[in-house]
């Protein structure tokens, strides 16, 4: 199982959306009515709650599927351009919230952790390509298949 690249891809990307559970999103401090500032801070799994969690529960739970889906290569190769597909649709998510965020900051102090936030087009890049060593992969059995066929018919 991990002898193949698609394998070491998916895990890498299964790697890099575990942390977006724990990475924090937005730090900004809040004044408060007394004058005093409190930093607010922002998790992925807390913007939105609705949208973020089912995001990124469903884009977890296709990833492990993806991975551990290595005996149908068919059906893992659309799982993973299925999952990349849903990745990209977080990664809208969070470029929107970032710029309506930046423009409704204002002159609050903020941090917005820009390294996290480009983890979904990354783990979306490393599914299309393990989708397409999938793809390839499943191209060799096969022409291997007919090559085996045709020697035996002689």
């Amino acid at each position: 199982m991990w002898q193949r690249l698609q394998t070491l891809y998916l895990g890498i990307g299964l790697a890099l959306i575990i942390p977006l559970f724990f990475c924090t999103f937005i730090t900004y401090a809040d004044v408060t009515a007394a004058g005093d500032p409190v930093t607010e801070i922002l998790r992925y799994r807390l913007m939105r709650l609705p949208l973020y969690a089912i995001l990124m529960v469903l884009i977890l739970i296709l990833q492990i599927a993806t991975l551990l889906g290595f005996k149908a290569r068919m059906v893992q190769m659309w799982l993973a351009i299925f999952t990349a597909l849903n990745l990209l649709g977080l990664q809208a998510v969070i470029v929107f919230d970032i710029v309506s965020f930046i423009k409704a900051a204002g002159d609050i102090e903020y941090h917005i952790s820009y390294v996290t936030a480009v983890f979904p087009a990354v783990v979306s890049i490393l599914d299309f390509l393990a989708s397409k060593n999938i793809m390839l992969d499943e191209a060799m059995v096969q022409s291997a298949s007919r090559l085996r066929s045709a020697r035996r018919r002689k």
